[in-house]
């Protein structure tokens, strides 16, 4: 039987083929890299890690004492904000 000449369908990857392995490899790599991000809320902190696949891969919130000195207003302290930054950077829960 003679073998096959046609290509694959558009889009298509071979199985087995070296775009495919160069592919993983690339993916492996990137599972080793991490990007942190802050998410600063009305009620609370949160830090979150992400490896460089874009998957969360760990993350540590903690919620701020809320001020309600009158009604309709609402202050922050920076100093409170930031400390809550710092914590949840060191405390983040590992998977």
């Amino acid at each position: 039987m003679a073998e096959s000449t046609h290509a694959p369908n558009p889009g298509q990857v071979p199985r087995h083929s070296k775009e495919t392995h160069v592919l993983r490899q690339n993916e492996e790599k990137l599972k080793k890299w991490f990007i942190g991000s802050i998410d600063q809320g009305t009620t609370s902190t949160r830090f979150l890690i992400f490896d460089g696949t874009g998957q969360p891969v760990a993350s540590h919130q903690m919620e701020f004492k809320q001020m309600y000195p009158h009604p309709g207003y609402k202050p922050y302290k920076s100093s409170a904000v930031a400390d809550r930054q710092a914590l949840t950077n060191m405390q983040v829960d590992r998977p």
